[in-house]
């Protein structure tokens, strides 16, 4: 499963967290596949999540250390990179592509990855901010003034604000998006839409 990771000291008021010493995909998505399979697995036989990569290969490689019969379908776009799809499979992800540019409903994920009627399938592709609350707990310690995290669907942005608001710090939040470049998780009809308020919020 996932590991408290340390913190990096780049000078007096500047720290790095090594979400990089994740065990499985050696980033902060580790977090997210642990709380997946803590919450979900005894419900399910499939997880299926619309990923550019990283959240794909770590839920499959930690369902497969955790239970080999739990399978993982990865949703990429027809655009991907072809070195991404074949990391995915030699993970042991059933991966299948994306029309680009279509939005896709919640049954049409599912009915994508079922490969059996009898098939418990359970979309994660959103939904799992929950997971991200723990990094603000192991901030804690330090008082951080200020956080600046990637935001790509919005998911980890929401979770650190779940965790600054348990913890109760008052740490101003910064979240950095590449220029002019979507989300894959657009794709998608679900609760991650809610995401895009509390980011605006923040």
């Amino acid at each position: 499963m996932h590991v408290a990771t340390p913190l990096l000291r780049l000078d007096d008021r500047t720290f790095v967290k090594r979400e990089d010493l994740q065990p499985f995909s050696h980033t902060h998505k580790d977090r997210r596949s642990s709380w997946i399979i803590n919450t979900f697995a005894q419900a399910a036989d499939r997880f299926v999540l619309i990923t550019s990569g990283n959240g794909g290969y770590s839920l499959t490689k930690m369902c497969a250390a955790h239970d080999k019969s739990l399978c993982v379908t990865s949703l990429v776009e027809k655009e991907v990179s072809p070195a991404i799809c074949s990391a995915l499979q030699q993970a042991g992800s059933d991966v299948r592509e994306l029309e680009t540019h279509r939005i896709y409903s919640e049954d049409e994920l599912i009915a994508l990855a079922r490969t059996l009627d009898t098939e418990r399938v359970i979309n994660v592709t959103a939904g799992c901010e929950e997971a991200y609350i723990g990094i603000i707990e192991e901030l804690a310690p330090i008082k951080p003034d200020r956080i600046v995290c990637p935001v790509g669907s919005g998911e980890l942005f929401a979770g650190l604000i779940l965790g600054l608001e348990r913890c109760k710090l008052d740490a101003m939040l910064w979240g950095v998006a590449v220029e002019d470049q979507h989300s894959i998780a657009d794709k998608l009809i679900g609760d991650w839409r809610s995401y895009q308020q509390q980011i605006d919020q923040a």
